[in-house]
Parts: C-alpha cells; structure tokens; sequence
C-alpha cells in the first residue's frame, strides 16, 4: 500500500472523460484525491474539483 487512495468502481477511471453534473462541464479525470474527483477540461485549462457522486463517466 502506497498511501493513495484507491478509487471505487463507480468513479471513473483516471484518464477518462466525464461529466461534472452539477456545473454539466465536462473535463479529464486526473486525480481521486481528498474526496473529491479532479477534472481537466479537455482542451486543457484550470482543474476542478467535484463530489465523486456529481461525477459520471463519458
């Protein structure tokens, strides 16, 4: 064990494409951190940060 946190299997996978649905953005997950979801928008730009259950995969 490496001190990071593991993702559950209803947040999507780093790398993928989803939706923030509370702001409808979409964006590249980068990270599971703090309890949250980190997100890029696809074009690139500032991250995010959203509640894993506001997140769905793309």
């Amino acid at each position: 064990m490496n001190g990071e946190r593991q993702a559950p299997a209803t947040e999507p996978e780093i790398g993928s494409m989803a939706r923030d649905t509370v702001t409808q953005r979409t964006g590249r997950v980068m990270a599971h951190q703090s309890g949250r979801v980190w997100l890029r928008p696809e074009g690139g730009g500032r991250e995010w940060a959203a509640l894993p259950e506001d997140v769905e995969a793309l």
